[in-house]
């Protein structure tokens, strides 16, 4: 069962946003930071960080609210980069092993850069039959890990 904020991150990228936009901006109450920055922030990040196929957006995302949650809760420096390294280890552990991959071209498995691949992605839903759900893992890590 989806959860709310799981549903929020969908419908925004459903409606356009990318996979980072989708996740960061779901968080972005609780991370206090407005919505409008947290969509500037991520904006060049899905595809795999400028169609690059690197990272995936909402890993990288997730880095960030990791990141911030962090540092908005833990005044100490070295804590919150410890804390923080070890959940972004986690987290990428945990996402490579559901996915096969952390990185965007391997879990599409299509060039974003070029309009043969946007075509197939098209023509194959992945933003539904994959990228929902990359999104979707990420929102429901960060709400059962984030303390």
């Amino acid at each position: 069962m989806k959860t709310e904020k799981q549903k929020h991150a969908i419908q925004l990228f459903t409606k356009g946003k990318n996979c980072a936009q989708s996740v960061l901006i779901s968080f972005a109450d609780e991370l206090k930071i407005d919505k409008q920055t947290a969509d500037m922030l991520t904006s060049g990040l899905g595809a795999g960080m400028g169609r690059l196929h690197k990272t995936c957006g909402a890993v990288n995302a997730s880095f960030m609210v990791i990141g911030m949650n962090n540092s908005n809760k833990i005044e100490d420096s070295q804590v919150i980069a410890d804390k923080t390294n070890l959940q972004i280890q986690k987290l990428e552990s945990d996402f490579a092993q559901k996915f096969g991959s952390s990185d965007c071209g391997p879990i599409i498995n299509t060039d974003l850069k070029t309009e043969e691949g946007r075509k197939y992605f098209s023509d194959n839903n992945l933003k539904v039959n994959i990228c929902n759900h990359c999104v979707e893992f990420c929102v429901e890590w960060l709400e059962g890990n984030l303390n």
